[in-house]
């Protein structure tokens, strides 16, 4: 079968030439590859500890995978096709899309084949982190999150597995770019190219947007409620011996129409796009506090100084709900999430404004008439239920620490 051919009938509707060479590579794999059969699951279990609870359920979604040849066939392909070493957005790039079930009978079965190409890479990715001397409990803290990855399965899409979304999160620990120190997980990865920082030489931060075509509002054009063209502008940026100039962020982390310019004689350049940045991942559970949150940081930067010295850090990088400015209109100034945002210099990026939903409310698909029926446990609940009700969103926006 031919790789189109392939692709449609599982209802994959990428078409790039990593996943074409992916496929065609994978039909050189066995039959049955021994990452597709029950001891590889004892063996990583028994060795790697990255199944505590779900071992069994595992097995269960295996022995459906393989009752489905084109799935086996999928999943082989997925590991050929991320299997070489590369950051996260690399591997990304040849994926696309992910296979579709052709009846509610076959939908365990698919959301399970893309597991074990993942599982049968982690290995790969453990022993990476003990061949820099990472200790063992930020190892064993870091692929916990492989199960709990596995675990929001059923309350994501009905049964245990991944789908597109979290087959990229998960794939995240495949790389050897995630890391959990503390509270928080940190992934190495590269500075957007939509915003340079600059520092100046009193202390003072500013970010430019460089590229970007931003609406009337400040946020980004096509992000939540910002469609419409009448007031838009879209963002330069210049560079000259003696300047930098270009649309600034302003303190409520929107764009400015009006562009600034910064002498060189008084800044410099912090953070370009391509830089490398240890990216900050808030796992839900625990608090927000400023002081483990300023631990956690602190700890991860020592550790990639020592442990990676091949990477430059330049700094920290979010991009989360939990910068949106709306949110001053919801909290007191005192509150967690708050103090969080202050240790950020912040920018807006694209947003659906969706997150909250997800992380706040527990809901992954979300109607304007389901909002009403949302809960109001906490007043955060009932500020962003209010906020939405009444036609407002809270962006997800992005942020820098240096």
């Amino acid at each position: 079968m031919e790789y189109i051919d392939f692709l449609d009938k599982i209802g994959m509707k990428s078409r790039t030439e990593r996943l074409e060479k992916a496929y065609y590579e994978a039909r050189y794999l066995p039959e049955i590859p021994s990452w597709l059969k029950e001891e590889f699951i004892d063996e990583v279990q028994r060795k790697y500890n990255l199944l505590p609870n779900l071992k069994d359920e595992v097995k269960e979604g295996l022995k459906e995978v393989t009752k489905y040849p084109d799935l086996v066939m999928f999943s082989k392909m997925m590991y050929c096709l991320i299997k070489p070493e590369g950051m996260l957005n690399e591997l990304m790039a040849g994926i696309g899309d992910y296979a579709k079930a052709k009846s509610e009978d076959m939908k365990k079965a698919v959301y399970m084949a893309g597991v074990f190409p993942l599982l049968a890479l982690m290995p790969w990715a453990i022993e990476y982190h003990k061949s820099h001397g990472v200790p063992d409990k930020i190892i064993q803290d870091t692929f916990s999150g492989f199960e709990k990855g596995l675990a929001t399965g059923p309350d994501r899409m009905g049964y245990l597995g991944v789908d597109r979304e979290y087959f990229y999160w998960l794939l995240l620990y495949k790389t050897g770019c995630l890391l959990r120190i503390g509270r928080f997980n940190f992934e190495l990865c590269k500075a957007p190219k939509e915003v340079k920082l600059f520092k100046k030489n009193t202390g003072e931060t500013l970010i430019l947007n460089l590229n970007s075509k931003i609406h009337r509002s400040g946020q980004i054009f096509g992000s939540a409620l910002c469609l419409d063209e009448e007031g838009a502008f879209g963002c330069s940026y210049t560079e000259t011996d003696d300047y930098y100039e270009g649309n600034p962020i302003k303190e409520n982390s929107t764009v400015s129409a009006d562009k600034v310019r910064l002498n060189k004689s008084e800044w410099s350049s912090v953070i370009s796009p391509g830089d490398y940045l240890l990216g900050i991942h808030i796992p839900g559970e625990g608090k927000l506090n400023k002081e483990e949150s300023e631990k956690s940081i602190e700890e991860a930067r020592t550790l990639y100084k020592e442990k990676f010295p091949e990477f430059d850090i330049k700094g920290f990088y979010t991009y989360t709900w939990l910068l949106g400015g709306e949110l001053n209109n919801i909290l007191k100034p005192e509150s967690n999430i708050i103090a969080f945002q202050d240790m950020f210099k912040r920018f807006p990026m694209p947003s659906k404004g969706l997150d909250v939903f997800e992380f706040v409310f527990n809901s992954y698909k979300i109607t304007k008439e389901e909002i009403k029926n949302l809960p109001e446990n906490s007043s955060l609940q009932k500020g962003i239920k209010n906020l939405y009700l009444n036609g407002g969103v809270i962006y997800e926006a992005g942020g820098f620490i240096l």
